[in-house]
């Protein structure tokens, strides 16, 4: 009998296509079997006004914080702040998340930007830079039975170009 050779997983798996469509979907659900909080990050300086935006206004009952930051995952900006908001992740929320239809959707001015999934640690579980067309899963805070299911899904929908097992 032959032995599956498995590859070193890394801390964080890079996404080398963006999630869109159906993959998108499938993979906001994972999130929510894993996570129970998102963040977005609004910037007025982009067009991005919070106030007058329609998702702003259907997230706030779920809104968990709301800080200004200059720092959020996977971005620190050298100058201003920006509007970091955090929310609860819930079967109502992920159906407000996925009225975008792909990962780098995520961008001013006419959506939030940089979206990413907390654990219930407050460890980021997957996060995005929208406008350089960044995503990445962070493996270290995947429960090991579930990890394998997670990186073959990202590879056959060729949102990552490893396969780990």
């Amino acid at each position: 009998m032959a032995k599956r050779k498995f590859l070193k997983i890394p801390k964080e798996i890079d996404f080398t296509d963006e999630p869109r469509g159906p993959a998108y979907e499938r993979l906001i659900d994972f999130a929510l079997r894993h996570c129970d909080k998102f963040s977005i990050v609004w910037r007025e300086e982009l067009g991005n006004e919070k106030q007058k935006n329609e998702i702003a206004v259907n997230l706030n009952p779920f809104l968990i914080s709301n800080i200004s930051t200059n720092k959020w995952p996977g971005t620190e900006i050298l100058s201003g702040t920006a509007e970091v908001c955090t929310y609860k992740l819930t079967q109502e929320t992920v159906q407000i998340i996925k009225r975008a239809k792909r990962l780098y959707q995520w961008e001013a001015p006419g959506l939030p930007e940089d979206i990413a999934f907390y654990t219930k640690d407050g460890e980021v579980w997957f996060g995005s830079v929208a406008h350089e067309r960044m995503g990445w899963l962070n493996t270290a805070a995947i429960d090991p039975s579930e990890l394998e299911n997670i990186c073959e899904f990202l590879y056959n929908n060729g949102i990552i170009n490893k396969k780990y097992f």
